[in-house]
């Protein structure tokens, strides 16, 4: 997992141009946001952003889903 995990984040820290925009993403989850509201833009954004971007996204978070439906072993929770 952790070999995995650090490849990932090698090959994200390469990239040109990131995958998400940091600025965009975190307007999202500002703390003044409900939590209808995160998900409306959330769901704005994604739709928004190129498709490549949103099928890496897609496999990143399938990864992570994955890896946190074995948590009892080891302790990498969704809240991680």
């Amino acid at each position: 997992v952790h070999d995995v995990t650090g490849l990932i984040k090698l090959y994200f820290n390469t990239l040109e141009t990131p995958i998400l925009n940091q600025d965009d993403f975190l307007n999202i989850f500002d703390e003044n946001n409900d939590e209808k509201k995160i998900s409306s833009l959330l769901k704005n954004y994604l739709q928004e952003i190129p498709s490549n971007n949103y099928k890496i996204i897609k496999l990143i978070f399938s990864y992570l889903f994955k890896i946190s439906s074995f948590s009892d072993k080891n302790k990498m929770t969704p809240e991680n």
